[in-house]
């Protein structure tokens, strides 16, 4: 994987939502890709879904997301069933079985998106002073609440001050909208139009306060 530079996350800025989950999910993306593009029929790349039992849940179906993945696919899950069928003997205890069936790797999807939370957070401490860098963090949408909290610890007391600063912005705005979208179904509102960012508050709050989807709520290896 490419090294990121804050450029990547002031483009990333420029767009609505947590900069590092959408930075995170697009690396997820380019990584499924090249698997089933690139590398459907690499040795080490088999050897890896092998021992990982293929990818975890939340990236395996991604994969199926994906226009024309069937065929590769299959071949790649073909090598990690074969392994699994190879490992299910009862060589030992039915415990000691239960254990060689588990994944050996960890799915190779979440190393990259974790890898790049990790370079997100290295550029993040490099550049939070650069003055570009940080009038366009003070325009944006701010981090998803998992993301800040792992941030914080890494930055200086006055860094902290100023991204919570930022951060409660965003979060008060959002409150209001919430408020707004929710006054929406009272009967004497029920007529007004909403604008986009009422109408989406309550889907973003959910971003907001657990990260976009996919990339909490899967084993973390920080």
């Amino acid at each position: 994987m490419r090294s990121l530079t804050f450029y990547d996350l002031i483009e990333a800025f420029d767009q609505s939502g947590c900069a590092i989950c959408r930075l995170a999910l697009r690396d997820v993306k380019r990584h499924l890709d090249s698997l089933l593009y690139e590398y459907s029929t690499d040795p080490q790349v088999h050897r890896a879904m092998r021992n990982g039992r293929g990818l975890c849940n939340v990236h395996s179906w991604q994969l199926t997301e994906i226009m024309g993945s069937a065929l590769n696919t299959a071949v790649l899950f073909s090598s990690a069933l074969l392994a699994v069928r190879e490992t299910a003997t009862m060589n030992g205890s039915a415990r000691r079985t239960a254990e060689r069936l588990a994944p050996r790797v960890v799915c190779s999807a979440c190393q990259t998106l974790h890898q790049t939370e990790q370079f997100c957070f290295e550029v993040f401490v490099r550049s939070l002073d650069e003055p570009t860098f940080a009038a366009t963090w003070q325009a944006s949408d701010g981090l998803c609440l998992p993301h800040l909290r792992l941030l914080l610890p890494l930055v200086t007391a006055d860094q902290a001050a100023r991204l919570l600063s930022h951060q409660q912005t965003v979060w008060r705005r959002l409150q209001d909208e919430l408020e707004a979208f929710q006054r929406s179904f009272q009967a004497e509102h029920s007529a007004e139009p909403l604008s986009q960012a009422v109408a989406t508050s309550w889907q973003r709050c959910i971003a907001m306060l657990t990260g976009e989807r996919s990339v909490f709520g899967l084993a973390r290896h920080d």
